[in-house]
């Protein structure tokens, strides 16, 4: 008796029936995309994305409906330090203290086949702070000097190959010199330094992906991401002179001997990329509050195809014969650059046989298939292409 499949195209199917996301690995940054400019956006409505703080695998995470009003730009230039000089790129980085006073330096970091980590920074000119808002004295400020800041360890912030489960730390030290005047506290151009311990924990939690639609385009797209939670704890400690500075000063400036914080993100990382496509900063470690929602958007359509491409590409797939006969069908495709392939699942979406697409026509034999129903996929680049198909097997 010969086999006979009946293949029915679905009026709906439920989303954890054609997910068909994989899991991704991470293993390196192509040096195209050291030295480049980041677009990011700031979330206005981010309370709305209060669930991708938890982790979560094979998850479709939708921020395609963050509202924003402007756009920041992040440029990674190419390394020029003498003391850093196997440097991938620099960039700049901002410390906030006090009354929203704040100073600017220079980070060096590396990509080796270990990772991407930190290396040190370089106050390039020297700086200087008015502090007159904050003491009340009109001459007094705070002095950063052209300096070289080395950690004593590298600050990992992607290793390679990264994937679900990994964990990774780092823990280091180091000092930051400064120069202080404080008319009320007897101060006069008196030399400092910061003693920062700085220790990270990094755990690749989940893994999905995400929608995210570009602000100028309006187009979308659906992007295979990592989910990785990054903790950072940084005890700081003051120095005047070589003796511990005084406590009424530091609380002048919100600080404390010791001065311990704990900050949580959220990351979402794509392939091949520096920064993560979404970062979720906390107010506090327990991840209760969002402070701030950034979504990258530049090179969207390199680890994506847009949903308006795929929904238009569904139309020129043909399945047939229908019925099929002798335990084999075909599946012609459309002639879209890119990685082609199948998938028959079960009905739990339990994945029963895969294999790749030919150019435009592929005869797929299912001759191991036993009775039943089965669902089957046409995949581009591991998205679905249209919604998929019920086969049965009798």
């Amino acid at each position: 008796m010969k086999t006979k499949f009946t293949l029915f195209t679905l009026a709906f199917v439920f989303a954890s029936f054609f997910s068909a996301k994989a899991q991704i690995t991470i293993d390196g940054i192509t040096s195209s995309k050291i030295v480049l400019t980041d677009t990011f956006i700031k979330a206005n409505n981010k309370d709305d994305f209060a669930m991708m703080g938890k982790a979560a695998t094979n998850a479709t995470w939708d921020v395609s409906t963050a509202t924003n009003t402007s756009a920041f730009l992040w440029a990674r230039e190419a390394a020029n330090s003498t003391t850093f000089t196997d440097a991938s790129f620099e960039k700049d980085i901002f410390y906030a203290f006090a009354g929203g006073l704040s100073y600017t330096s220079t980070q060096y970091v590396k990509i080796s086949g270990n990772g991407l980590a930190s290396q040190g920074e370089e106050i390039k000119d020297e700086q200087v702070i008015p502090l007159t808002a904050l003491t009340g004295g009109a001459n007094d400020n705070l002095t950063f000097p052209v300096q070289t800041i080395v950690y004593t360890s590298g600050i990992k912030e992607q290793k390679f190959p990264m994937t679900y489960g990994d964990v990774f730390t780092s823990s280091n030290s180091r000092s930051t010199k400064f120069n202080i005047t404080v008319a009320a506290f007897g101060l006069n151009n008196v030399q400092g330094v910061r003693k920062t311990f700085y220790n990270t924990t990094d755990s690749v939690v989940g893994w999905g992906s995400v929608k995210v639609k570009h602000r100028n385009t309006g187009l979308t797209y659906n992007i295979p991401v990592l989910q990785v939670s990054h903790r950072v704890v940084v005890v700081d400690s003051f120095y005047l002179g070589g003796a511990p500075a005084p406590a009424q000063m530091l609380a002048a400036f919100g600080l404390s001997q010791n001065n311990t914080v704990n900050d949580r993100t959220m990351k979402f990382f794509r392939k091949d990329e520096v920064n993560p496509l979404i970062a979720i900063e906390y107010a506090d470690a327990t991840s209760a509050t969002i402070d701030r929602f950034d979504i990258v958007q530049d090179r969207l359509e390199e680890n994506s195809v847009g949903i308006e491409v795929l929904n238009a590409l569904a139309a020129e797939i043909k399945v047939y014969p229908n019925p099929v006969n002798d335990n084999q069908f075909t599946i012609d495709r459309p002639a879209q650059n890119g990685n082609w392939s199948f998938e028959i699942s079960d009905i739990y979406g339990r994945a029963i046989q895969t294999g790749e697409l030919g150019e435009f026509t592929t005869l797929i034999n299912v001759n191991d298939l036993a009775s039943g129903r089965y669902i089957v996929r046409v995949l581009l680049n591991n998205q679905p292409v249209g919604e998929g198909m019920f086969l049965s097997k009798q």
